[in-house]
């Protein structure tokens, strides 16, 4: 497989049942092409924990290998999720006094932004993202401070941590297959831009994401991620309930949930057991949503856990928000298949964040330039 040499880039979307790769190239106008796509079944994890290492690697080879057969290439720069064990989330302030009689500048709210990180952590955390969510100048609050004056300038700030022994086993696993890791991201930061639009994160937008084994829950307002929440339910839960309930091979609980079960039905023993776990998830969301001074204004379902009919209607009649199912208009052409959406997520946000960037080719010497007729 050639190396490419120049803005081929690579998602990898690590989740608890598939694992999908997603292969990139930005154009010198922004525009982003999908090369090639990926998937394999995910091995070697248990409750979002890298137990078997080896495991992992042979999925991750498997799904990535295919996106490169369909590219032709192999980037050099690789995003990627990483699994949920040990996933935290915490809110810190950061505060720095200002110079007299001049405006905030960038270093001011990097100074504060920068010691909004100093908290005090395990071992076995490291820190993935920092978020500023607002400052307050002289208690004032406000999004962008820049060009303000006052004396004090403070920052609330969202730290978004992983578990360190998983990040060191998964960067080993990516070194070992020989890629090269430019970002690990938490990865509703690269579903909400697939998933939403940048007016609904705005004015603010609850985005649930239902996998197989976890449901993960974020908050996203005036553009940024203001409070991420994970719960141990996911489309799995409903099939192995199904399976204990009424004696069931999980193969055949599966079956039967996909073919006949419905949230919004209640007089079978089916129907039964699926809504006692839908009330219990339903329930767990609404705990999750902050009690903030805004409340989300809409709401939009995703993952592979969230296709079990009647689950979007009853989730939107209970929470109370208009709710959407799956991608919004804008990025629907985007991704012919949607399990591909955050592998190409991840990426969008790694050109945002500036993680990785477009570069320009190198110019050939200008002798190449010359006709050939000339150097000859």
């Amino acid at each position: 497989m050639k190396r490419s040499k120049d803005n081929f880039f690579g998602g990898v979307d690590i989740g608890s049942s598939k694992i999908c790769g997603v292969i990139c190239e930005l154009t010198s106008t922004g525009e982003m092409l999908i090369k090639g796509v990926g998937s394999s079944i995910s091995s070697g994890l248990h409750k979002g924990e890298i137990v078997n290492p080896e495991e992992l690697k042979r999925s991750i080879q498997r799904a990535f290998r295919r996106a490169e057969r369909d590219a032709g290439v192999r980037p050099e720069k690789i995003l990627t999720t990483i699994p949920i064990k040990g996933i935290h989330f915490e809110l810190n302030s950061g505060f720095t006094v200002l110079q007299e009689d001049f405006p905030i500048s960038e270093e001011d709210s990097q100074e504060c932004l920068k010691r909004s990180r100093m908290v005090v952590k395990s071992l076995n955390q490291t820190l993935l993202h920092v978020i500023p969510v607002y400052y307050k100048v002289d208690g004032a609050k406000v999004y962008s401070p820049h060009g303000l004056s006052g004396h004090n300038l403070e920052i609330q700030s969202h730290l978004i941590f992983g578990d360190t022994r998983n990040l060191q086993k998964l960067t080993h696993i990516f070194r070992q297959i020989d890629l090269r890791i430019d970002g690990i991201v938490y990865d509703p930061l690269g579903s909400s831009l697939m998933f939403s639009t940048k007016e609904e994160r705005e004015k603010g937008i609850l985005l649930i994401d239902m996998g197989a084994r976890f449901t993960k829950i974020n908050l996203f307002k005036n553009n940024v991620l203001v409070k991420g929440g994970i719960i141990p339910i996911g489309g799995d839960t409903f099939t192995m309930d199904l399976a204990f309930c009424l004696n069931l091979s999980l193969s055949e609980a599966e079956r039967l949930k996909i073919l006949y079960s419905d949230v919004r039905e209640r007089r079978s023993p089916m129907a039964e057991i699926v809504n006692a776990r839908f009330l219990e998830w339903i329930r767990l969301i609404k705990t999750n949503i902050p009690r903030l001074d805004f409340p989300p204004f809409s709401a939009v379902l995703l993952g592979g856990g969230t296709y079990l009919r009647g689950l979007p209607e009853k989730c939107e009649e209970f929470l109370g928000l208009p709710l959407r199912h799956g991608l919004s208009e804008k990025t629907r052409s985007l991704v012919d298949k949607i399990e591909y959406a955050t592998a190409m997520g991840i990426i969008l946000y790694g050109l945002n964040s500036h993680a990785i960037r477009y570069e320009d080719p190198p110019k050939r010497p200008w002798y190449h330039r010359l006709p050939q007729w000339m150097i000859k």
